[in-house]
């Protein structure tokens, strides 16, 4: 019986031997992944922002242009209703 005892004893500590590393590098590969993962996210992140500010520096413009669209609409109505006033009293 003891010869068993130990033949199991062996056995076990052989696969505790063999398994331990593996596991160890399952876990930091994990790790390594979760990491690099963060790290793309926050790229990604940084990239999405400068393109936001850029994109609220062309509706900024956007908007100048539609106030300066405005006003030339507005002095057109302005001269044509001139003219047309004119033209009525022409006759």
């Amino acid at each position: 019986m003891p010869t068993k005892n130990n033949i199991e004893a062996i056995a076990e500590h052989h696969l505790v031997k063999i398994l331990t590393p593996l596991l160890l590098t399952l876990v930091i590969g994990s790790v390594t992944f979760l990491f690099s993962s963060i790290i793309d996210l926050k790229n990604e992140m940084v990239l999405i922002e400068s393109k936001k500010d850029t994109i609220e520096e062309k509706i900024d413009d956007l908007d100048d242009d539609m106030k300066s669209v405005r006003e030339m609409v507005t002095d057109l109505r302005i001269n044509s209703g001139r003219e047309r006033r004119e033209d009525l009293k022409k006759y």
